[in-house]
């Protein structure tokens, strides 16, 4: 065999593996690359779970704020000194 057609059989097979090292690399990363997007997607689908619509929710603490409100008005109603005319003297 000549020497120019060993030459381009080593060319044509040191271009082949590095185009095989590089799509190896390419398929590492991309592989690494799916696997944050998918951590990325189920965080994604968390967050739009945690954050759907709480409007019932928000009521029913409302209404019971409300109560508690109302309770610890007539409480204080009842303790108030000033309400039962004994203002201390003052």
């Amino acid at each position: 065999m000549e020497a120019v057609a060993i030459v381009s059989i080593v060319a044509a097979a040191l271009t082949i593996g590095v185009l095989a090292a590089y799509l190896i690399i390419l398929a590492l990363i991309l592989r690494r690359v799916n696997a944050r997007l998918r951590t990325l997607t189920a965080t994604l689908r968390e967050v739009a779970a945690g954050t759907e619509p709480i409007g019932a929710t928000v009521e029913a603490i409302e209404v019971e704020l409300r109560r508690m409100r109302a309770s610890f008005e007539r409480f204080t109603v009842l303790d108030d000194p000033q309400a039962s005319g004994a203002d201390g003297g003052r």
